[in-house]
């Protein structure tokens, strides 16, 4: 205790005598260099944008509640749409209805009363990877209006199982996402964010009980939805090696192995980098401080008796200084 203080003092004596002298002799002492931190650029952290389709979800049940839950289709000749299939009521393929927008309108659509939910397999062959944050574009309209028990529409990605406990990822909490009421499908964007709440949150794919695939839930008052896309942003992400063909296999078990080799050599250049410019950092700052203790020892305009008293007081400080802090590393107190 007794050393850092000596320290503290000898540092304050010094910035006090540079400050006097500014001010009765105009000299202005050189300032110390900047210090701006590196930062580590991990590229374990370098994510993918992946776009999920959309398939039935697990046992094929899409809701609890399958009366307030309902798929409309004006669909004619074969029939993709339907209560069994909802999910062929929302991947509407891009630039349908005459490429004027992704959503096919009241071409095929799902009703959910106010306060029942559906759920969606999000198919992508999600293997291994972390889920940092997603978003969900869909084109709804309401017909009903919130209310306090449900203001907002609310959405989750989770594993696919079959309940009721679930491993969740990202939910839309205070996106505060709504769909406008009226006639018209109108696209509406929910940023996902990882999920907070109660119960399993997780983010590692590798957590996924039932992989590869994860699963959406949206709830909310009552709204029909007519397309969904998904995407999620993904860092470390690979898909899953599931071929049949074993040749195929093997390619895509060594490709995923090159993958992550890249990613570890990366890593140990970027620490070097990190290294070497905090090393750089050092010096630049090392040298600034140098270059104030040459100022100390030739203050323009000070007299030179002061300045020959004023350079002893300043090498018996710095004496000490290193003394005290030599000691201090040795563990013996300086005196």
């Amino acid at each position: 205790m007794g050393s850092a203080s000596r320290i503290l003092t000898v540092v304050v004596e010094l910035g006090l005598v540079m400050t006097i002298a500014g001010m009765l002799y105009g000299s202005s002492a050189p300032s110390l260099a900047n210090i701006n931190p590196p930062t580590f650029d991990n590229p374990f952290d370098h994510g993918v944008t992946v776009s999920l389709g959309l398939g039935p979800p697990w046992g094929n049940n899409y809701t609890s509640s399958p009366g307030n839950v309902t798929a409309f289709s004006n669909e004619s000749g074969s029939v993709r749409c339907t209560n069994a299939t909802m999910y062929a009521c929302l991947d509407d393929p891009q630039n349908a209805n005459n490429g004027t927008t992704r959503s096919d309108g009241n071409f095929t659509y799902v009703h959910l009363n106010h306060g029942f939910a559906i759920r969606l397999n999000l198919t992508g062959n999600l293997a291994q990877g972390q889920v940092k944050n997603g978003q969900v574009r869909f084109w709804c309209r309401a017909f009903d209006d919130p209310d306090s028990n449900y203001p907002y529409i609310y959405l989750v990605v989770h594993a696919p199982g079959p309940g009721p406990t679930y491993t969740l990822y990202l939910d839309d909490f205070g996106s505060k996402v709504q769909c406008t009421k009226g006639g018209n499908f109108v696209e509406v964007d929910a940023t996902l964010f990882p999920y907070t709440g109660p119960g399993s949150g997780a983010i590692s794919l590798s957590s996924n009980p039932n992989p590869p695939n994860l699963a959406l839930d949206i709830i909310g008052y009552g709204i029909e939805i007519s397309t969904i896309e998904t995407t999620l942003f993904i860092t470390g992400y690979s898909g899953a090696c599931a071929n049949p063909d074993f040749f195929t296999q093997t390619g895509c078990q060594i490709s995923q192995f090159i993958d992550s080799l890249i990613n570890w050599i990366q890593w140990i250049g970027a620490g070097l980098r990190f290294i070497f410019s905090w090393g750089g950092q050092f010096i630049v700052f090392l040298m600034s401080v140098i270059s104030l203790f040459l100022w100390l020892y030739a203050i323009p305009q000070l007299p030179g008796p002061i300045q020959l008293v004023f350079s002893v007081w300043v090498t018996g400080n710095l004496i000490y200084l290193v003394y005290t802090i030599a000691a201090t590393l040795r563990g013996f107190p300086a005196e």
